[in-house]
């Protein structure tokens, strides 16, 4: 994992507040390569906060309702990096109703390209004037990153974008996918931790746990730390399984995140 990713990670764990944490996350962002992006998860109030890059300051904190909806899923904490005059048009001009993003991150799983998976292209005409929109700000590609959390409010995404072209972002995207998704995933999971006081979660690993996790953390599947730490995959999936069960961590990945925010691994 890049050092500069690692290093913010190990500063999410002592931040102050939730924006410290989202500054953190944003000047990792930046260094690993990236123009624009985005984070929100679950939460009781529609919020939003903005990151100028120039200066690192918060230069927005508004409070938002997204027209004719009465879902609670729809109401969100967002984090993002984008120019105050698209965030307008993105509240008033119905894009907030109709990102794509929102229900693919509330429904899914796995990343996807923020552009080319029809599951995102929908036929909504508004939902491609956002895409325009979007294009118009620099972002010509980008991904969009489910992440969860097993807790009640633990739904989130993230959306990192980028001015290449798809090919380009995707081989681009390759070369950093370890740094970017544990660079997040401790960020949704300090944003918890910042906006829930319930969501903090301090325990014990065995010796074996924490190793495990710190093999997952150098990018290991179960099979290869097997081989290097001479155990049965049996034996490590179960010393994966219950680390996960002690941190209530929903996967490895995040286990893994949250074992380094509690000082257990320190790849």
């Amino acid at each position: 994992m890049k050092q500069f990713a690692q290093d913010a990670i190990a500063r999410f764990a002592t931040a102050n507040s939730a924006l410290e944490v989202w500054a953190e996350a944003s000047r990792a962002l930046e260094y690993l390569g990236f123009c624009k992006f985005a984070y929100a998860f679950q939460h009781q109030q529609i919020l939003q906060f903005t990151l100028d890059q120039s200066s690192g300051a918060i230069v927005s904190s508004q409070q938002h309702r997204i027209r004719e909806s009465s879902d609670s899923r729809q109401s969100f904490a967002f984090f993002d990096n984008f120019p105050g005059e698209f965030n307008e048009r993105y509240w008033k001009d119905g894009f907030a109703e109709n990102d794509p993003g929102t229900p693919y991150c509330l429904n899914k799983l796995a990343p996807t390209s923020a552009w080319i998976n029809p599951d995102l292209l929908s036929s909504n005409r508004a939902a491609q004037k956002l895409a325009e929109e979007m294009r118009g700000i620099g972002c010509k590609s980008g991904m969009v990153i489910p992440l969860r959390d097993n807790q009640p409010w633990g739904i989130g995404g993230a959306g990192i974008y980028h001015n290449m072209n798809e090919a380009e972002f995707f081989r681009f995207v390759a070369e950093r996918q370890n740094s970017i998704l544990l660079l997040l995933i401790c960020a949704h999971t300090s944003l918890q931790d910042k906006f829930h006081e319930s969501a903090r979660l301090k325990c014990t690993l065995t010796a074996r746990e924490c190793e495990v996790l710190l093999w997952s953390a150098k990018g290991l599947e179960s099979e290869e730390i097997s081989e290097r730490i001479c155990l049965s995959l049996a034996t490590v999936n179960f010393h994966v399984a219950n680390a996960m069960k002690r941190l209530g961590a929903a996967t490895r990945t995040q286990a893994v995140a949250r074992a380094m925010l509690n000082g257990a691994i320190k790849p």
